[in-house]
């Protein structure tokens, strides 16, 4: 028996070689069959037949360039070449590529056909070379980019259904980012950061994914797509996840560890067969939207996401309320806390957010007219906003944004009201920020701005207005909020952490600032 594989864009002409390859009971056999090039040089590469019948003009690739690229890889096989006209310089191309023989599409009949390809059976034996150094999978990996891509015809895109998975096989979608890649960029370059990229995607390249075939495609730089193969995955539901977690999460931190980023994926259901492989793209992609809300450095799974409903009518009162002119700065604090909880127990989609972004952002805007100060008393970077959009990849992050944006815009405003701050109470505020979280006492900062303890003392709450001890615990309670809202650390190592050496201590004072216990204030704000 000889295996055939046929090369052909048309529908018709590969039906009635089927039909003529039936008719000899086996002596030949259709092996498969493709209508482009690049499908076609995959299921080569895969069935490795006896002998090749292709056709010279195919989309994506012709058989004049399947052909000089098979030569390269060392790939030898008997192969026909059909054409519609009599182009000699393609057949002579053709036959120099190692083409044994051509036919003419119009003048092919049963007999013609079955002749040549006896008689290309019996010339000197090329066998298909074994050790050629080619990765399979490679090839297959450019196909799943073209198939996620739309650059398939509707037969390109059937056939290679079929090469990357059987009826009976389960296809997952794995769509992976690295984390803050484009702050990485804004802070070290361009030229930093395309180096990292290089090194994640060289591993993604050459580490196979455990228990499965595995794709891969580089949709943009950090932004990965990978299609796993199972032969079988456990009937339990609950175990098919564990199980899909350990793998992921097993190469997932092999990347981390040899990479130095943090990596965060969606992964689409589990289907049987290769059919469904760009919807479970789009779920794996809509997975990886709920980073946003979830964090980074996590698996998401497309079952376990929600559908996003906001509360547009509770989001535009909050928008009102920090409109007012008459908002202090705890008022001013207090409205973008209840906002960010509105959209934490409602999440909106995130062009939504966008869009919420922007308004929030004019809010700014127009406190800090309304208070007459300038943007760069406010934000460091002229270029804030697009740095915002760059380097913000969080729900956190926007909301720890924001609410130093509106202390920044009160600060700016204090020190404008009292003509600016001298240069020992800076000295003591920026130490403050250095050393909140050790035990700090007047005398010891007063020594450390080269002044007496009584002189600073009046000094520091004419400029800043508040007394020092006041503006310390101010300080550590602020950074007891960003714990709080963080993360599962136990709250008596929080209150150690931001400076109290009393937990009791701690937990009434946040009382009596907040209205709320730490744990109250926890439940309320994650």
């Amino acid at each position: 028996m000889t295996r055939i594989v046929v090369l052909d864009d048309d529908r018709i002409v590969r039906q009635y070689i089927r039909a003529t390859l039936e008719k000899t009971e086996g002596e030949f056999q259709l092996a498969g069959e493709a209508s482009g090039g690049r499908n076609g040089l995959a299921l080569i590469e895969e069935l490795k037949p006896d002998m090749l019948i292709l056709d010279i003009e195919m989309p994506s690739m012709n058989g004049i360039e399947l052909l000089a690229e098979m030569e390269r890889r060392g790939l030898k096989i008997k192969t026909l070449i059909l054409s519609c006209h009599d182009e000699f310089e393609y057949v002579r191309q053709a036959m120099k590529l190692g083409a044994a023989d051509y036919l003419l599409k119009h003048k092919i009949d049963d007999k013609t056909l079955l002749e040549a390809l006896r008689t290309l059976r019996e010339k000197s034996i090329t066998m298909y070379a074994p050790d050629s150094g080619i990765n399979n999978s490679e090839e297959k990996s450019k196909q799943f980019g073209e198939l996620l891509t739309g650059k398939m015809s509707g037969e390109e895109q059937e056939s290679a259904f079929r090469q990357f998975a059987s009826d009976n096989q389960i296809t997952v979608v794995c769509v992976a980012e690295i984390d803050y890649l484009k702050a990485f960029i804004w802070k070290n370059g361009k030229e930093q950061g395309a180096e990292l990229e290089k090194k994640v995607w060289k591993k993604i390249r050459t580490t196979p994914i455990q228990e499965c075939k595995s794709y891969y495609y580089r949709a943009e730089p950090g932004y990965y797509a990978f299609l796993l193969v199972f032969g079988e995955l456990p009937v339990s539901r609950l175990e098919t996840r564990q199980k899909l977690y350990n793998i992921i999460s097993n190469y997932v931190a092999g990347l981390t560890r040899e990479c130095q980023v943090t990596i965060t994926a969606g992964i689409s259901e589990q289907i049987l067969g290769g059919k469904r492989v760009k919807y479970q793209w789009f779920h794996a992609r809509e997975a990886l939207e709920r980073k946003f809300y979830i964090g980074c450095a996590h698996l998401i799974f497309y079952e376990e996401v929600g559908v996003l409903k906001e509360n547009e009518e509770a989001m535009n009162l909050l928008l009102d309320g920090l409109r007012s002119q008459a908002m202090n700065r705890q008022e001013a604090v207090l409205a973008v806390e209840e906002l960010f909880e509105n959209i934490r127990t409602a999440p909106m989609p995130l062009n939504r957010f966008q869009k919420f972004f922007y308004i929030f952002l004019n809010i700014l805007m127009q406190m800090i007219s309304r208070m007459n100060l300038e943007i760069e008393d406010i934000f460091k970077n002229v270029d804030f906003v697009n740095e915002a959009l760059e380097t913000l990849e969080t729900f956190e992050d926007y909301h720890k944004w924001f609410l130093d944006a509106i202390n920044s815009i009160f600060d700016a405003a204090q020190k404008a009201a009292q003509g600016g701050v001298r240069k020992e109470v800076a000295k003591a505020i920026e130490y403050i920020r250095e050393n909140y979280m050790k035990e700090i006492s007047l005398d010891d900062v007063a020594k450390y701005v080269c002044v007496s303890k009584t002189y600073f003392s009046s000094m520091f709450k004419k400029e800043a207005g508040q007394k020092f001890s006041l503006y310390l615990l101010d300080f550590r309670l602020e950074k007891a909020c960003v714990l709080l809202r963080q993360g599962n650390k136990k709250i008596y190592n929080i209150a150690y952490d931001v400076g109290f050496q009393s937990h009791n201590y701690f937990n009434n004072i946040f009382k009596e600032r907040y209205g709320m216990t730490p744990k109250e204030y926890r439940k309320r704000y994650r």
